[in-house]
């Protein structure tokens, strides 16, 4: 038997042909498991179609400002006001405030469309909104006015 000569190794080429081989079939096994993994398999429960759902959304409507905001003395240091509400509705409430010349409106809320206060000055004018259940408020207040003259 002849002996492999010195340099080069026993088995030769046919070592590169496995190795190669060998090398694919695990390429081969590891390329299948992550097609699985990542769901290759088709489920047996069949997936939901996809449906179209309509919702239907109610306008909003603008809350309206009250009218015929009418003021008058009681006496001699007492103011009343009166107002409409143009569209009640159950739970409309009512934010008020008095205003004054270069301040913001201190605003109260009442259940009633009347209020009665005791001014400091001759003329009073005060501010009216509407205020829904559901706290929406007219987008503008109705003004009001009585002077004592």
């Amino acid at each position: 038997v002849a002996a492999a000569p010195s340099g080069t190794r026993a088995g030769g080429p046919w070592r590169v042909v496995v190795g190669v081989a060998s090398g694919l079939v695990v390429v081969g096994a590891v390329a299948v498991a992550a097609v699985l993994a990542l769901g290759g398999q088709e489920s047996a429960a069949p997936s939901p179609e996809p449906t179209s759902v309509t919702t239907t959304t109610p306008p909003v409507v603008a809350v309206p400002a009250p009218e015929d905001v009418e003021g008058w003395w009681r006496g001699d240091d007492e103011v009343v006001f009166t107002w409409v509400n143009p569209d009640p509705m159950d739970g409309d409430r009512y934010l008020w405030g008095v205003v004054v010349p270069g301040e913001e409106t201190a605003m109260t809320v009442v259940e009633e469309n009347r209020v009665e206060l005791v001014p400091d000055t001759d003329e009073v004018c005060i501010e009216v909104l509407v205020v829904r259940e559901d706290r929406r408020a007219s987008t503008r207040p109705a003004l009001g006015c009585v002077d004592r003259g």
